[in-house]
Order: C-alpha cells, then sequence, then structure tokens
C-alpha cells in the first residue's frame, strides 16, 4: 500500500494532466482503453453515476499502467498479435461460460478467462433480477493475480 502511494505521488502532475484533459461522458456506462490497437482494458458498469463515482480512479489506474508499459520496446505501428477488437471482446464475453464464486461481500464473483482475456464481474440480486454492477476485462499478458 505505500509502495503504491508513493507512486501516486510521484505521478501526481501526470495524473493531474490527464484528469484534466479527459472528461467523462454524460450517461457513460463503460470505457474500453486501448494503446495502438492493444487492449488495455475494458471496464462497464450498472449506471453511469457508478462509473462517474469511480471515474478518476479508474483514469489513474490506466494512466499508470500506461506510463508503465515501456513505450521504447513497443511497435505500435505494427498490429499486436493480441489485438482484440472491441465486438470480438464482447462476443466472447457473451459466450463465455462464467465460474461463479461467492463475493466477499454481497452478490456473486463470476470470473471468465480463454488463452487471450481475463474477466470478472460483481453480480448482485437474484434470478432475472440480477444485474452486473462492474464487469471488468483485460488480455491477459495484462491480468492482474
Amino acid at each position: 500500500t505505500r509502495a503504491m502511494a508513493d507512486v501516486y505521488r510521484h505521478k501526481e502532475q501526470d495524473l493531474a494532466e490527464v484528469r484534466m484533459a479527459f472528461t467523462l461522458p454524460e450517461n457513460t456506462v463503460g470505457v474500453a482503453v486501448y494503446q495502438g490497437d492493444r487492449l488495455l482494458g475494458l471496464d462497464l458498469f450498472d449506471r453511469a453515476a457508478t462509473l462517474a463515482h469511480y471515474w478518476e480512479s479508474l483514469l489513474d489506474s490506466y494512466v499508470l499502467d500506461w506510463l508503465a508499459y515501456d513505450q521504447h520496446d513497443a511497435d505500435l505501428d505494427q498490429p499486436s498479435e493480441h489485438a482484440t477488437p472491441l465486438e470480438e471482446l464482447f462476443e466472447s464475453l457473451q459466450q463465455a461460460e462464467w465460474e461463479r464464486f461467492d463475493a466477499p461481500g454481497e452478490g456473486d464473483d463470476l470470473r471468465w478467462q480463454s488463452d487471450r482475456i481475463t474477466a470478472s464481474a460483481l453480480a448482485w440480486g437474484e434470478g432475472d433480477a440480477q444485474v452486473i454492477v462492474h464487469l471488468q476485462a483485460f488480455p491477459r499478458e495484462h491480468a492482474q493475480g
């Protein structure tokens, strides 16, 4: 926790500049982040208010990931072998056989992974009334533990 606080403190100026440059459009419920053709991540929420609540911390997280990526080793003009078009990702997520686990708090923790994507979701409610509160997906090379 202390190391992460140090990273945020060290990059605060960069993060502040990005926060000023990117404003969340009204009624937005998700964000897909790409660097060139490489998917860095997808976050979808149940409501625009939920995303708005987490917007700055989510944006900071993606910025820190981008800053940590070695720009000199990346050839963004060449398609990545790990490129995942958004439509393909949505189709994969929709057809996935999700594993269900008890969440630490309320709801169900859903998880799925393929050879290229790792995804998780928090579902809340019962039966047909169950909603996905937050879904996140990342390429496996960016997946967190």
